[in-house]
């Protein structure tokens, strides 16, 4: 009898999450205030990560239903920003990207059957189609909204219940269509000055770098896409980071901020550690300090004009280079060498303390090093 009731109870709350949850993505997109807009969608995305699995098993056309409802909401807030919003402007309804975004990716990580690759191929072929390349019934998303979709499935993936084979193996066999869509878009807005995209570009390439072990070495092979717009030799990611943390104007401390971390993930992963091609990939790194101010150049801006978090970012992004290449460092064989430890004890005395300490763990490793060793 108890195991009836219990059975009751359970059949009684799917039906309840099966009713309750379709309505929640299009009750955000219609309230009015957007105090109440992020709380529908906090709920939202919620009730996706606690009970899709369940409803995929009892309930599965009230699943798909849940998808596509998600889906046609993400579809028409990218049309309310794209008129500027139908009241308060469309810069409240940006606020609202990331939140159903993240149900939207949480709905493909949870549905199982390739549901990551179908929602990485729904952002591909948007921002393909907003680059002006073929357009499909699958296209509709705006370029904004397409990038946090992106961005946001690796998070997604690696908080789920799925095992970490699982994991690694839904998104490896995403990782190269998501980085070469995020790639021609990073080019294009870079060549074009559209820079609010930019952040996202380079949020997308930090969140899959992680989870699929993506190195320093792969960062620096060219990317043969044939929609980037790029006239001659393509630029590898690593070269458009490398121009990007050289920037002695930067447009906006997000950008440092989100180019720092992006390039710091991938050195810190250890697969390619000793190869030739990584050696090759830190020697342009380094030369690019006394070449074209790499690291030098935006640390001084950020300290004319006080930005504190994007100076914090960078130290990081120095400390973890030298700590990790500090055989190399030690040795002082190639150029830039000197100066990243240069870089490293002027930052010892910048004002934040956050940034000021970041340099420790490099004095730390250096000590490690044998005293004839250093040069």
């Amino acid at each position: 009898s108890n195991g009836n009731n219990n059975n009751t109870r359970s059949h009684d709350y799917v039906e309840n999450i099966a009713l309750e949850t379709p309505s929640l993505s299009m009750a955000a997109m219609q309230s009015e205030a957007m105090g109440a807009k992020l709380l529908i969608l906090t709920m939202l995305h919620a009730k996706v990560r606690r009970d899709f699995r369940a409803l995929m098993s009892h309930r599965p056309d009230v699943a798909l239903a849940i998808r596509d409802t998600i889906n046609i909401s993400l579809t028409y807030l990218g049309q309310r920003i794209s008129r500027g919003g139908s009241s308060g402007g469309g810069g409240g309804d940006s606020g609202l990207v990331a939140p159903l975004c993240s149900s939207a990716a949480a709905v493909a990580v949870r549905h199982g059957g390739g549901g990551i690759a179908e929602l990485v191929e729904v952002a591909r072929s948007s921002l393909a189609a907003s680059n002006g390349g073929p357009s499909s019934q699958n296209s509709n998303l705006i370029p904004s909204i397409a990038l946090v979709v992106l961005s946001c499935l690796p998070e997604e993936a690696q908080a789920s219940d799925m095992g970490a084979a699982e994991v690694d193996k839904a998104l490896y066999s995403s990782v190269g269509q998501a980085l070469e869509a995020t790639y021609v878009s990073l080019v294009r807005s870079l060549s074009g000055g559209a820079n609010s995209d930019i952040p996202t570009c380079l949020k997308v390439l930090e969140h899959w770098c992680g989870p699929c072990h993506v190195t320093l070495s792969q960062l620096n092979v060219p990317l043969a896409v044939a929609d980037a717009g790029v006239v001659g030799d393509q630029p590898s990611f690593l070269t458009l980071l490398v121009r990007i943390l050289s920037d002695s104007n930067p447009p906006s401390e997000e950008i440092l901020k989100a180019a720092s971390k992006a390039l710091a993930e991938s050195i810190m992963q250890p697969s390619d550690v000793g190869t030739a091609a990584r050696a090759e990939a830190v020697r342009i790194i380094l030369s690019a300090i006394p070449s074209h101010g790499f690291l030098a150049a935006p640390l001084a801006y950020c300290s004319s004009n006080e930005w504190d978090e994007a100076s914090h970012s960078l130290a990081c992004l120095a400390s973890d280079l030298a700590t990790e290449e500090v055989e190399t460092i030690a040795a002082c064989q190639i150029p830039g060498c000197a100066e990243i430890v240069e870089i490293l004890l002027r930052l010892q005395r910048h004002p934040f303390q956050p940034v000021a300490i970041s340099a420790l763990e490099f004095w730390l490793a250096l000590q490690d090093i044998p005293t004839e060793e250093r040069h």
